[in-house]
């Protein structure tokens, strides 16, 4: 199921090819664990969401699986920190 209202609000994903926002999270993940910071925990469930509704994203449905369940996590992150 693909909800492309993440596009709407953040385009600048929409722009992105997923490699560079899988990059980009790997990135935003380790900056995470320096700062322990909601703003960046929030940027992650952004970048996890946006890959999963990412047109050129062609994940198989259990690595889409995967994704959606990080990004719950990532939120309870989003709320802890």
């Amino acid at each position: 199921m693909r909800d492309d209202s993440i596009f709407d609000s953040d385009p600048i994903l929409s722009r992105l090819d997923p490699q560079t926002i899988q990059q980009r999270l790997g990135t935003l993940i380790r900056a995470y664990l320096h700062t322990r910071s909601r703003i960046i925990a929030r940027v992650v469930v952004r970048h996890i969401d946006g890959l999963c509704c990412h047109p050129g994203f062609h994940a198989s449905p259990e690595e889409r699986c995967v994704y959606r369940r990080l990004s719950r996590e990532w939120r309870v992150l989003a709320e802890l920190a």
